[in-house]
Formats: structure tokens, sequence, C-alpha cells
């Protein structure tokens, strides 16, 4: 899916481009079985469906969501630098968005995805937090002149929540 809020798009001729990809790398992005595999198989298959050959043995699906995002993200990097003097940056978040999951604005596709090879899922999600770490990298390293664009990524709803986007509550 492909969500747009807010979008105006006009631009004559060609623009140099910054793109950050803001990408969920939370626990439910796990490689893991779905779509209900047998309770019983998985319970005495020695690794309770925890792999792709004891899943589908047991009637389940593995689904592959953080390498599906792996790879979209490296497909990303490879399209948006296949043009000169674009960027792209990465923010993967999780309960935050650590440092350890962020790669600035570059044009070294290595480098890029090396980085996204290097992000494992777990914890919470905040997506939040990855806009927020995205929009600081647009701040300290992108001139004015660029083209700006933050694609997002996720599988689900976000279960924590940002300071400056407020609790949702209404005290």
């Amino acid at each position: 899916r492909i969500g747009l809020e807010n979008v105006t798009y006009i631009i004559n001729g060609t623009k140099e481009a910054a793109v950050f990809s803001v990408t969920d790398l939370s626990g439910s992005m796990e490689d893991s079985c779905g779509e209900n595999p047998s309770f019983f198989c998985c319970l005495f298959s020695g690794d309770f469906c925890g792999s792709e050959q004891t899943c589908n043995s047991c009637g389940g699906a593995w689904e592959q969501r953080i390498t599906l995002a792996k790879e979209a993200n490296n497909i990303l990097i490879e399209a948006i630098l296949n043009f000169t003097d674009n960027r792209v940056g990465l923010t993967g978040y999780k309960d935050l968005a650590y440092n350890q999951d962020y790669h600035i604005l570059s044009d070294d596709e290595n480098s890029l995805s090396s980085k996204v090879n290097q992000w494992s899922a777990n914890g919470a999600t905040c997506i939040c937090c990855g806009i927020n770490k995205a929009t600081q990298g647009f701040i300290h390293d992108s001139s004015p002149d660029k083209l700006k664009a933050m694609i997002v990524m996720s599988d689900g709803i976000a279960n924590r929540e940002c300071a400056e986007q407020g609790t949702g509550s209404s005290s």
C-alpha cells in the first residue's frame, strides 16, 4: 500500500533529490511462521516452527518481512542513486530510532547497502521516532535546493509515541 498526505509535486525540469527510507525494524518484522500452522506440529518440531522448512511442513506459510524490507531498501537505494547527485539516507526504527540503524544522506551505495544488511528485527514500533530522525537528517545534511522525500515502510500500527506528536490523550 502507499499513502499520500498533503502532497504537492510540481517540478519543471529535473532536480536533485535527497530521499530518506524510514523502515520498521520492530519485532513484528521478524521473518516468522504465519497463517496458522498446526500448533502440535510446531510444538514437537524442535524449533517451534522457527525455520521456513518446519513452518511449511506444519501447514504454515513462512513470512519474510525483514528480508523483504531489506530487499526493498536495496532496490530503492539503487534506483535513487542511478541519477547523478541524488543521495539516500536510512532510518530504521524500533522502540526508538537508534543510531546503529541510521545512515546519513549519502551516494555511497555499498555503505548504504551494508547498513541495510546489518538490520535486525526486535522491539516495539515507534514510527514517529523514525520520521523525526529522518527529519533531523534532512535539517542537518541536506541543502534547501534538493527535492526531499521520505518513504515510510511499516507492517502495522505504532505502539510507542513521541512527545513531539503528543500522546493522543485529552488530558
